[in-house]
């Protein structure tokens, strides 16, 4: 037992005595053992970061007549788009599909209304799909 005593008591003193020398920057790194971690800062997230815009559209129809509507409303569920803004849009069945330019800059949560552009028109309330160019 006083042999253990004395083998942490000098394992302590050397774990001190290494703490001290890396603390001060003078620790040598002998063959076999462990190099110090050198502490480094965190990463510049202005340096990491990249902007993705959120690029969601929903879409359905709606509007005249109000059974079967010939136009569709875009909502905008993402960031903002820019006027000149292309959404591709496609009903699936039947196969309807076009290409919608925006006027105006879209907010997101704002709507845009596209008239006429469902020729026979489509059942209400029915969605569907954009790719936003």
């Amino acid at each position: 037992m006083y042999k253990s005593i004395i083998l942490a008591g000098a394992l302590t003193s050397a774990l001190f005595a290494a703490t001290a020398s890396v603390q001060a920057g003078s620790a040598a790194v002998a063959a076999g053992t462990v190099a110090p971690m050198q502490a480094q800062g965190a990463p510049s997230l202005e340096k990491t970061a990249t902007y993705v815009p959120i690029l969601r559209v929903g879409c359905v129809a709606n509007g005249t007549p109000s059974e079967f509507p010939n136009d569709i409303l875009f909502t905008n569920k993402g960031t903002k788009l820019n006027a000149g803004t292309k959404l591709r849009w496609t009903f699936s069945s039947p196969n309807h599909t076009g290409i919608f330019t925006l006027a105006a800059a879209l907010n997101p949560g704002a709507s845009v209304r596209a008239s006429n552009v469902i020729p026979g028109g489509i059942e209400a309330g029915r969605y569907c799909s954009v790719v936003v160019r």
